[in-house]
């Protein structure tokens, strides 16, 4: 076996913050613990990886982040740090297999007896592992890995290899092994949705099956239940990733409690999750207030800021526009009507009774000498008067009114 005390030390944590568990006395025990209770804690997976290295058991530490790549499905923020952390190791492991190539085939040799042999354990389970991360596509290892997890009730984890197996290159034998392994899982499914063991719900799990949903949305229900509430955010977000409009899942989520997540970072990734399900859920309101009671304490947070501010706009909008308004429309210089004769010839009767009743309203006293015309004319108050004497551009659209003034000059009759 590889000695993980030199090189390979701090390999697995290097890309995340280190969990506590590795400070505890039996940290394999520790962060195992954690990992049976969220499989999906990444931290947790890691720091087991790192605790198996430092008892130099390189074997457990590869099957670590294998069993996380296996069920991180297409969830590219748990996935990528564990295929960076199993990069890293092979690329540490090939360096050592270089200098000293006589121990690797003796190590090679060591894991295709356990893992070939008719013994059903984690030793070799982790045998099989470890040859398939050299050998990805021999179907015999992945047959080989899969009648061991049958055997030990990981139906699931074995259908992940069977499947990874080519059609084409599918034996009898291993279309046997996959209808076994299907057998198993629906057992575990319908005791998953029925009863209360979150191990049950572990072992189910397939990514990318269809029941999947289904699964997460039970393990983040069981979580919560047990006031596991960091597990069942994490249930629940992988949920909404198969579904993300969900209404249900969205509930499961405005259920858990801030005051049961205890530091910045996990309360924020319960605000964040809130605040998509209230929109899964039509909720502004609601929303709003999420965003404002994490700002209380959080003041500088940008996300919440944004969002805040991205919401009170749209309500704001909205409200203008069911707000009736009182003001009239205003017209443009181009719509004014001229303040000198009206277009007589096109003005219907209602409009010519109209502009009689305002000249009667504005009459002013005329001490000019009496025209015989007036009473063709509308009279002018004092006031348009004075802004007839200032020049007015000449409009195209009254060819009426300027016909009209104009016979008007000349003291002609129209």
């Amino acid at each position: 076996m590889l000695c993980a005390s030199g090189s390979f030390a701090n390999v697995c944590t290097l890309i995340e913050k280190q969990n506590k568990c590795l400070e505890s006395n039996d940290a394999v025990a520790a962060c195992g613990q954690l990992l049976a209770q969220d499989p999906l804690d990444l931290s947790a997976r890691l720091a087991l990886c790192e605790s198996n290295l430092r008892d130099e058991n390189f074997a457990n530490a590869i099957n670590t982040l294998q069993q996380g790549l296996d069920i991180c499905g297409k969830r590219n923020t748990l996935c990528r740090p564990l295929r960076i952390a199993l990069s890293n190791i092979d690329e540490k492991r090939r360096t050592q297999d270089r200098n000293d190539p006589a121990e690797a085939q003796r190590n090679a040799e060591a894991l295709r007896g356990y893992c070939e042999g008719p013994i059903a354990n984690q030793r070799s389970i982790t045998a099989c592992q470890n040859l398939l991360v050299s050998n990805p596509k021999d179907p015999m290892l992945s047959l080989a890995l899969a009648r061991k997890l049958i055997k030990s009730g990981q139906p699931s984890s074995a259908l992940i290899y069977l499947y990874k197996i080519n059609k084409s290159a599918r034996s009898s034998a291993i279309n046997a092994e996959i209808t076994e392994a299907r057998k198993q899982r629906r057992l575990l499914v319908s005791e998953c949705l029925s009863d209360s063991s979150i191990a049950n719900c572990n072992l189910a799990l397939l990514p990318g099956a269809s029941d999947e949903y289904q699964i997460q949305r039970r393990r983040g229900t069981l979580h919560a239940n047990q006031r596991q509430y960091r597990q069942a955010l994490r249930a629940f977000l992988a949920a909404s990733s198969v579904k993300p409009n969900d209404t249900a899942t969205a509930r499961g989520i405005v259920q858990l409690k801030p005051s049961s997540f205890t530091t910045r970072e996990l309360k924020r990734q319960l605000m964040q999750a809130q605040v998509k399900a209230w929109r899964v859920l039509k909720e502004p309101d609601l929303e709003k207030q999420t965003l404002e009671a994490f700002l209380a304490s959080n003041p500088k947070d940008s996300f919440a800021k944004t969002r805040l501010l991205a919401l009170n706009g749209t309500q704001s909008n909205s409200e203008d526009s069911l707000t009736p308004t009182n003001q009239s429309p205003q017209i443009t210089s181009r719509e004014r009507l001229p303040s000198t004769t009206p277009n007589i010839a096109s003005a219907p009767a209602s409009s010519t009774a109209n502009v009689e009743s305002s000249r009667s309203n504005n009459l002013v006293e005329d001490t000019a000498k009496p025209d015989p015309k007036a009473d063709l004319r509308p009279r002018q108050t004092a006031s348009a008067q004075t802004k007839s004497k200032e020049p007015r551009p000449i409009s195209p659209n009254k060819p009426v009114t300027l016909a009209v003034n104009a016979l008007s000059a000349n003291g002609q009759s129209y």
